[in-house]
């Protein structure tokens, strides 16, 4: 099997140097609470750097994105070992913004970067 070691390091390094500061917030389902007849929400914070960017015409056409979404590109192995899903949300620019639809770009099965859909959800 490969190694993308370096590759995900690049990514890491890019991303870090061009993009901005943003909060990833993974939420998961926790133990059920008899109480409230619910499951607890766990949640997990990592500041990390993202690139904000617009899908492209091509992703659009496929489905993939929504022409009125954005993307924030992130890289692997800055969130976790968790791969980024709808549950999830980030905040940046005093905005929580839900995680749509995540293409994973991860040869060999190790994350270089994530392509996340994101759309506002309103002010924090």
């Amino acid at each position: 099997m490969a190694d993308y070691t370096e590759q995900i390091t690049a990514a890491q390094t890019a991303i870090r140097e061009k993009g901005m500061a943003v909060t990833f917030v993974a939420v998961e389902k926790g133990e059920y609470d008899p109480v409230s007849g619910g499951y607890v929400e766990i949640k997990a914070r990592y500041e990390t750097h993202a690139v904000r960017t617009k899908p492209s015409a091509v992703d659009i056409e496929a489905g993939i994105y929504t022409a009125t979404s954005d993307l924030l590109l992130i890289a692997g192995g800055t969130i976790g070992n968790k791969r980024p899903d709808t549950t999830d949300y980030v905040e940046f620019g005093g905005h929580k913004w839900d995680v749509g639809n995540v293409v994973t770009v991860a040869p060999a099965e190790q994350d270089i970067l994530y392509k996340v859909e994101i759309k506002d959800a309103g002010t924090l």
